[in-house]
């Protein structure tokens, strides 16, 4: 939320069994440390079966257990890079154009300034409910476009829901570098975990099940047609949604995006890769259109 990162759970009848309530923490929360989260149990932020956890508990099966811990104070509602770009609103809905550099929602250690934290903002200071705002939809920091919103719970689930079923649509804009010998095709190799010590992902025979659609709309002049061009725009569908799918698939294919410094080369001109959530298209929950 807003204010505090809230984790409920129930302990398995096997995973963790005799671990101490810090060690099942920090297994859930990968990115916080281990001595963050014994000063928020020691601070009383956690209870199991309802009751404040002290010391160093050791968890048995069926327990139930809550975190509740306060966030860092943040800035005000003035205090963001940029003002929110909003493409869309209803009563329901708001859809953001979420700049290059921003997270989406908070991340390890990174609790301010994201777009949740500052869409809970505007919504609060507009006299509505910052509790009913959740993310629908996310996508990388250095990736720029379209994030739906919900401001409503009821309304987060349904559009949650279609987003499951593949019944929502998105597109995305990019530009390579060289691009695809085709002009339009498919991209399905499968993709996995890749080096532990890493964030990038890898395309490998044991990974999911992947499929990226693309087009290529427009390439750079080239001396004659059997060159390869230096850079091309291609319009991306995703018929999957893995973690950094078009940009795996785009570098494995040969036409890595330009500035992805995690698969191919970054560009002084741009904070990240040149990826833009530029469409998304679904059923409006609540009335009869798209």
């Amino acid at each position: 939320t807003s204010t505090h990162r809230i984790l409920k759970f129930t302990v398995g009848r096997l995973h963790g069994r005799g671990w101490r309530l810090d060690k099942y923490l920090a297994a859930l929360l990968p990115t916080m440390s281990r001595a963050m989260i014994q000063r928020w149990i020691e601070r009383g932020d956690a209870t199991i079966d309802q009751v404040v956890a002290t010391g160093r508990p050791v968890l048995r099966p069926g327990q139930y257990v809550v975190l509740n811990a306060p966030l860092p104070e943040r800035d005000d509602i003035q205090g963001y890079a940029n003002k929110l770009d909003i493409l869309y609103q209803d009563r329901w809905l708001i859809a953001i154009n979420k700049p290059p550099g921003q997270l989406a929602h908070q991340a390890g250690r990174t609790m301010n300034g994201t777009l949740l934290n500052q869409v809970q903002d505007w919504y609060e200071a507009t006299g509505g409910d910052p509790q009913q705002v959740r993310l629908v939809n996310r996508i990388d920091r250095d990736t720029s476009g379209i994030v739906l919103v919900s401001l409503d719970v009821k309304a987060h689930a349904i559009v949650s829901q279609a987003m499951e079923a593949r019944d929502l649509d998105k597109e995305y804009r990019a530009i390579c570098h060289g691009g695809p010998k085709e002009q339009h095709g498919h991209w399905r190799d499968p993709i996995g975990e890749g080096p532990p010590e890493s964030i990038a992902r890898v395309v490998r025979p044991d990974g999911q099940v992947c499929h990226t659609e693309f087009f290529v709309l427009e390439q750079a002049a080239v001396a004659k047609p059997s060159d390869t061009p230096a850079f091309s725009l291609l319009r991306l569908l995703l018929h999957t949604g893995r973690q950094h799918q078009i940009r795996v698939h785009a570098a494995h294919n040969g036409c890595p995006l330009v500035g992805d410094w995690v698969y191919g080369m970054p560009c002084r001109e741009l904070t990240g890769q040149a990826l833009h959530a530029a469409l998304m298209e679904f059923a409006h929950p609540f009335e009869n259109r798209t």
